[in-house]
């Protein structure tokens, strides 16, 4: 891909000292540059210092709590998390459409089985996040201002489990709970209603919105933090010479 862009590069070269309009050229030139250049974490497998990235995979999330809303909420929780993720810039992530696409779904008891054996099929990674929604819950609370008034209060709680598929014996990188609690203002509760999607513009200022990326903000803090520290301590592995390499390609 880089000599085919060097390629194109040359080629608009020679065209900007040619006849052609030079502006047209030039802005041709600095998209494709700016293309280059551009982070695409789910493609990189080294950092700026050469050092190797973790491969990462999010598998689809699990909704078990009581939510309904018109369309795929574990797919706007997917893309949220995965979002958080690819900013950081700091983790190889394996997208969870990825997986899908490959055929590869995780055994169900693999969210909280011991038996991480059931990981066999994802080997080449080097990390599976495994992450269930199980409380979505609004509540009425008392709020401390002279006038007592009540405000309604949104409770989301997940389970995130990371499994470390560097070396067998696999094991448990991180596995905690993990919740947040937001204030709903009228103003949200009316930008909530009606919404067909997630990806509608309306949906940004809607408190499902603000509770989705707020919690997954604070799960990829643990993720990046998780995984990070996994991998500064594994020991010497054989798939970290290109010659031994597994054949499997994510």
């Amino acid at each position: 891909m880089n000599l085919v862009l060097w390629s194109l590069k040359l080629q608009l070269i020679k065209l900007y000292r040619g006849s052609y309009p030079k502006p047209l050229c030039f802005l041709f030139f600095l998209s494709l540059t700016l293309t280059q250049c551009a982070p695409r974490m789910e493609e990189t497998s080294y950092d700026l210092k050469g050092g190797l990235f973790p491969k990462v995979a999010i598998a689809p999330v699990r909704v078990l709590a009581q939510h309904s809303v018109p369309w795929n909420y574990s797919e706007e929780l997917c893309a949220a998390l995965e979002r958080e993720l690819l900013l950081k810039e700091k983790l190889r992530i394996i997208p969870h459409t990825r997986l899908e696409d490959l055929g590869k779904f995780p055994h169900p008891s693999l969210w909280q089985s011991s038996d991480l054996r059931l990981a066999d099929e994802f080997a080449g990674l080097d990390f599976l996040v495994l992450c269930s929604l199980v409380e979505y819950q609004k509540k009425m609370i008392k709020t401390k201002n002279a006038r007592n008034r009540q405000e309604k209060i949104l409770r989301v709680k997940a389970h995130v489990r990371i499994i470390n598929l560097t070396q067998p014996p696999y094991t448990i990188a991180f596995q905690e709970y993990i919740e947040i609690e937001d204030m709903i203002s009228p103003k949200q509760e009316k930008d909530s209603k009606d919404l067909a999607h997630w990806q509608d513009l309306k949906y940004k200022k809607s408190h499902y919105a603000i509770a989705t990326n707020k919690l997954m903000r604070k799960i990829s803090d643990h993720v990046t933090t998780a995984v990070k520290t996994s991998w500064i301590r594994r020991r010497p592995i054989s798939h970290l010479l290109p010659e031994t390499q597994k054949s499997f390609s994510w």
